[in-house]
């Protein structure tokens, strides 16, 4: 057995020690190896929130929409609409076959309003109904006795028209050449005021 001297044993360490140094292809390796898996970690993170976000961004966009949709519904049929925080319902279709009668003596006329298979007639029958005057006097004189002079309402029959309803309110509005709108306030099941203060009763239910 060759026994090694201190100069032998160094040079022995050292001939082992770089045996465990790594090379430049082995360093680049571990590099890889070590920022490899963060890299990855960070994109399944993106990945994984990706379906979260869009679900979300969805239903904003959807939210939108049916809140736009319900503010902006115009009267169609029996569309509804919301117009001063009041809800608005064309109401026409429940208002065929119906009769209102004028039953307030305050003013110099005498209305008839009906709607019947598609049209509204509006009849004054104010004349038939006994009025009668001083000639002398003249007909401007003889109407002060009457609280309400003139209505919105015109007599004729028209096929254009619809009813809304807003609460207790009922707008008659008639377009074309001779259009007008008329309100009516419920004041009871089957009894009206309208915008002039004239007062009608009718035999039905309506809505």
């Amino acid at each position: 057995m060759n026994h090694l001297s201190d100069d032998d044993i160094t040079k022995g360490l050292e001939t082992l020690g770089q045996s465990f140094h790594p090379s430049v292809t082995q360093k680049e390796n571990s590099r890889r190896h070590i920022f490899q898996p963060n890299q990855r970690q960070l994109g399944f993170n993106i990945q994984s929130w990706l379906p979260t976000i869009v679900s979300i961004v969805v239903l904003f966009l959807v939210g939108i929409g049916v809140f736009v949709l319900i503010n902006n519904e115009s009267y169609i049929g029996t569309g509804e609409s919301s117009v001063n925080g009041g809800l608005i319902t064309d109401v026409t279709a429940s208002w065929d076959e119906t009769l209102l009668k004028q039953t307030s003596t305050t003013s110099p006329t005498n209305f008839e309003i009906l709607f019947s298979k598609g049209s509204l007639i509006v009849y004054d029958r104010f004349q038939s109904f006994g009025f009668e005057y001083n000639p002398d006097l003249g007909e401007e004189e003889a109407l002060t006795k009457y609280k309400i002079n003139e209505s919105s309402l015109k007599a004729g029959e028209f096929t254009n028209y619809r009813v809304k309803k807003n609460d207790n309110m009922y707008t008659i509005e008639v377009t074309g050449k001779q259009g007008f709108t008329y309100t009516l306030k419920k004041v009871a099941p089957r009894k009206y005021v309208g915008e002039e203060g004239i007062e009608y009763s009718t035999g039905t239910y309506v809505d």
